[in-house]
C-alpha cells in the first residue's frame, strides 16, 4: 500500500473514531482450497457519512458538515438567506409613480409632464388611477373653466419606478456583499 493510501486511511480511521463509529475493514485472504472468487462477496464497509447519525450531537455534527461542503457559516448563510427575502420583497412590491403628461392644449396653456410618487403596491395588481379629484390634488392642478374639459383620468399613468428599484437592489446587494465577507469565521479567513 503506498504512503498516501496509507495517510488517507489513518485519517479515515481518527474520523470514523472521534464521531464513535466503528469502521470495518475488508483484510484479503489468501485463496487455499475456499470458495471460490465467484461466490465470495465482501461485507459492505459503510463509510461515516453514510452511516445515519444518532445522538444529541448529530444535529451539530450535520451543521458542521453542510457549512464545510458549502464554505460558509451559520452567519453568512442567515445574512443571505434574509438578502434573498428582501430582494424578493422589493421586486414583488416596487415602488411606482403617477404620472401626468398633459395634452397639446394644456401644454400651450403652461401645464408640463410632471411625476410624483404612488408608494408600494404588488407587481401583478392593477395600480391604474381611478379618481380623477385624488390626482388633481396629488399634482397640485387647479383646472380653470375650459382647462377643466381637457384634464380627464387618460392624461394620468401609474410606471414603474425603475431607476429607484434599481438603487434598492444595487445597495441591498452591496450590504449583502460587506455583511458576507465581514461574517467569514477565522478558520476560513487562515485557510484563504
Amino acid at each position: 500500500m503506498s504512503r498516501r493510501n496509507e495517510r488517507a486511511l489513518h485519517r479515515l480511521r481518527e474520523v470514523a473514531k472521534s464521531r464513535g463509529q466503528d469502521l470495518r475493514e475488508y483484510v484479503p485472504c489468501q485463496p487455499e482450497s475456499g470458495p471460490s472468487p465467484e461466490s465470495y462477496t465482501p461485507d459492505v464497509i459503510e463509510t461515516p457519512w453514510e452511516q445515519e447519525p444518532s445522538g444529541l450531537s448529530s444535529k451539530k455534527r450535520i451543521s458542521e458538515d453542510a457549512s464545510r461542503a458549502t464554505g460558509l457559516n451559520l452567519a453568512q448563510r442567515i445574512v443571505l438567506t434574509i438578502s434573498f427575502v428582501a430582494i424578493l420583497g422589493m421586486t414583488l412590491f416596487p415602488p411606482w409613480i403617477y404620472v401626468f403628461n398633459p395634452s397639446v392644449p394644456l401644454r400651450e396653456a403652461g401645464y408640463v409632464r410632471a411625476e410624483r410618487t404612488a408608494g408600494y403596491h404588488f407587481m401583478f395588481a392593477d395600480h391604474s388611477p381611478q379618481d380623477e379629484t385624488q390626482l388633481l390634488a396629488i399634482f397640485n392642478l387647479s383646472p380653470k373653466g375650459w382647462e377643466r374639459r381637457f384634464i380627464s383620468l387618460h392624461l394620468f399613468a401609474v410606471q414603474l419606478n425603475s431607476r429607484q428599484l434599481g438603487i434598492q437592489i444595487a445597495i441591498a446587494v452591496l450590504l449583502t456583499a460587506i455583511l458576507y465577507f465581514a461574517l467569514r469565521s477565522t478558520r476560513s479567513r487562515a485557510t484563504h
